[in-house]
Formats: C-alpha cells, structure tokens, sequence
C-alpha cells in the first residue's frame, strides 16, 4: 500500500459556483458536490487507496464545479462542470486513475457523466536527480 505522498489524490472544489450568491443555511453547488463524494467514498475500499481534500479552488472558475486527479509521477487530470450526482463516476474515475500506471486512463474507459468534462490533462513533471541541480 502506498504510504503519505505516494497516495493517489482526489481534490473537490466546495467554493464554485463563486459568483453565485448562496442563502446563509444552504450549501454552494461545489460543497454539494464534494459532501457527495465523501459520502459516496466514506461507504467505500477506495478511501484506503485515496486521499480526499476539499478544497476552496482548483483553478477552474469559468468551467465551475471541479475535481482533480493528482498523484507522483502521474497525469493530472482535472473535470469540471459536475453535479452531486456525478459523485459515482468521480469515484469510478479515481478507481481507474489509481490502477493506471500514468493516470492518463484512456477516454473510452471513463464513465459516462465524464465525457467531454476533462477541463485540464497535465503532464508529470519530470524527475530530477536529488544533488544533480538539474
């Protein structure tokens, strides 16, 4: 099992819609999102894999509602324009993520809802050889 930082990461956006003016006792469209994505993970062997963070941005504000995929050595991977009842396929897709060895899992594998969402696919960063200064 991977251990702290090796872990595979799982971020969701609770701050979108930003602009969108929310009552005090209601919940933004990004906190519903991600309260359904801990739910869903918190009944699942996936949270022993995955490290899950709610987070206040990831950068995605025009295409709101937003995950991120992110791990060492791997694609990142960021969807936008979700709904809480994407929650399923948000898990589903971490599921293939972590079992790929790059992350770039191949479209035709992801789940439905996620079609035509990959807002952001960035490669890793290469890796550099501690002492070496390059």
């Amino acid at each position: 099992m991977k251990e702290g930082w090796e872990k595979d990461r799982l971020y969701v956006c609770e701050t979108c819609i930003r602009d969108a003016p929310v009552p005090i006792e209601d919940r933004t469209e990004g906190r519903k999102l991600s309260d359904a994505v801990k739910n869903e993970l918190s009944g699942s062997d996936l949270s022993n894999d995955l490290v899950f963070r709610q987070v206040h941005c990831l950068n995605g504000c025009l295409k709101p509602c937003n995950v991120a995929l992110r791990a060492p050595g791997k694609f990142n991977l960021r969807f936008s324009l979700l709904r809480e009842a994407d929650a399923a396929a948000v898990l589903r897709m971490a599921e293939l993520y972590i079992q790929h060895p790059t992350g770039d899992v191949p479209p035709d594998l992801w789940p439905a809802q996620l079609a035509n969402k990959l807002t952001v696919r960035t490669p890793p960063p290469p890796q550099f050889n501690a002492g070496r200064g390059k």
